[in-house]
């Protein structure tokens, strides 16, 4: 008997811990966002399958009329892991705070290397999702803020 309620216990302790999912089709809202000095996208969606702790995130933008894909997966233990991005190296990991996920991601750039930090965040309805962040390199660094909505 012990034994069950122990494992009871530590069953739904793993759950309470887990934070929110975050799976769904993600359109930009550019009204709602801040790309600071950046040119926004004209399209932008981010599909993603969250099935703690595997993050799954693929990335349509469109820039000047030209799609751009990208595809990473990432735990949310923090470890890690290495892909491409933008045709350049990347690596990035995910990890909770709290009930929001952090993102964070370094990749090169013909003008050097680009730290970015995103903390994502969701409304209380799950409807909206919210990338605020800091992108910094050789060029500076700027606050940014990306609202999606399913």
């Amino acid at each position: 008997m012990m034994g069950r309620l122990l494992t009871l216990v530590l069953v739904a302790g793993s759950c309470i811990a887990a934070g929110p999912d975050f799976s769904g089709e993600w359109k930009l809202n550019l009204d709602k966002s801040n790309f600071a000095q950046s040119p926004p996208p004209e399209k932008w969606t981010r599909r993603v399958v969250h099935r703690e702790p595997r993050f799954h995130l693929v990335t349509l933008q469109t820039r000047n009329g030209a799609e751009q894909k990208s595809e990473v997966q990432f735990t949310t233990d923090g470890v890690e892991q290495t892909f491409e991005l933008a045709g350049q190296h990347a690596t990035g990991s995910m990890r909770w705070e709290g009930s929001s996920l952090v993102l964070q991601t370094k990749r090169g750039s013909p003008r050097g290397d680009i730290h970015q930090k995103e903390t994502w965040t969701l409304s209380a309805d799950g409807r909206t999702l919210t990338c605020a962040g800091r992108i910094h390199g050789d060029f500076g660094e700027m606050e940014v803020k990306f609202v999606f909505e399913k």
